[in-house]
């Protein structure tokens, strides 16, 4: 099988267009992946600070003997006598929340249309940029805690990340945990895995070094008789790139971030992979250059292993 993968598109339609259009001239591809972070900047950097002062004044004059989310916080309030600077607080947020959610949902709905014109299968997770409306316009292609199956290859994914974007509400993040990624992953043991986030350690460095992947996704691969072949995943854009880490049977693949990201010089990269099983798995990088084109990589070819 010959797969498509990307990630991190961070509302770039352009580097999105171009993908699609280089997937509609193979017709040896057979799914196209999607590592989440599709959703890009909905909020300016005045409204999102302004927000988390909001956020940070409700929860500090705002007491409870239980934890309780910030929407019940904000319906408590609203429902509640509270002092006139805790209500204008609740309100300012809600007002900004309001003006994401229209602001977001423009975003996946041209996202969307953009992915329904891949002529191959299609198969998406949430990133931690992503909201909740992710579901009302990917629930088709969705595998996220969802098990889906290709010629006899299951895909199953786990999407988003701990770390929640000062640009997203945390009203509208996607749940996400490391149990939950664990237990999803363990249940079902797809041949092939989608997770936003790379395993701890393993293609998770950052521009500053820091490592930033995911203790459940390295506790998982670390079962070399109970993981998948293949881990297709994204977040951390300087480590695109494929590693098996030694001892295991899971081939790891970062696509790095095929679209524009605010601060990251680097951007464009997406890979073509050709799985066959655990020991035959050959991957090929990409990169969307300026002007759209796609430049083929395959003199750099970043793995082969027969």
């Amino acid at each position: 099988m010959k797969i498509l993968h990307f990630s991190d598109v961070h509302g770039d339609l352009n580097a999105l267009k171009a993908v699609v259009e280089f997937a509609k001239k193979r017709n040896d591809l057979e799914a196209v992946v999607c590592s989440g972070d599709l959703l890009g900047q909905c909020l300016t950097n005045e409204q999102a600070e302004q927000m988390q002062h909001a956020r940070s004044f409700i929860f500090n004059n705002v007491r409870s003997d239980k934890p309780i989310s910030l929407t019940d916080v904000l319906d408590f309030i609203k429902r509640s006598t509270f002092p006139d600077s805790i209500k204008r607080a609740a309100n300012y947020y809600s007002g900004i929340e309001q003006e994401f959610n229209k602001n977001a949902e423009a975003q996946y709905k041209n996202l969307s249309n953009i992915f329904s014109e891949f002529p191959q299968t299609v198969f998406t997770i949430p990133g931690n940029w992503d909201s909740k409306h992710y579901f009302d316009y990917f629930g088709r292609f969705n595998v996220h805690e969802f098990p889906r199956e290709i010629n006899g290859i299951e895909f199953t994914g786990y999407g988003g990340d701990s770390f929640i974007p000062v640009f997203l509400p945390q009203t509208k993040a996607v749940f996400h945990s490391d149990e939950g990624l664990y237990k999803t992953l363990v249940e079902q043991v797809p041949e092939i895995a989608v997770t936003h986030t790379p395993p701890k350690g393993v293609l998770d460095k950052g521009a500053n070094g820091e490592s930033y992947g995911s203790w459940a996704n390295l506790a998982y691969i670390r079962n070399p008789d109970e993981s998948s072949d293949l881990l297709l995943c994204g977040h951390v854009h300087e480590s695109e790139g494929c590693a098996r880490p030694e001892g295991l049977r899971t081939l790891v693949v970062n696509a790095g971030n095929v679209g524009k990201f605010v601060n990251s010089p680097k951007y464009g990269t997406f890979v073509e992979v050709d799985y066959k099983n655990a020991d035959s798995i050959s991957v090929s990088p990409y990169r969307v250059l300026e002007n759209g084109e796609i430049c083929d990589l395959k003199a750099k070819k970043i793995v082969d292993i027969n």
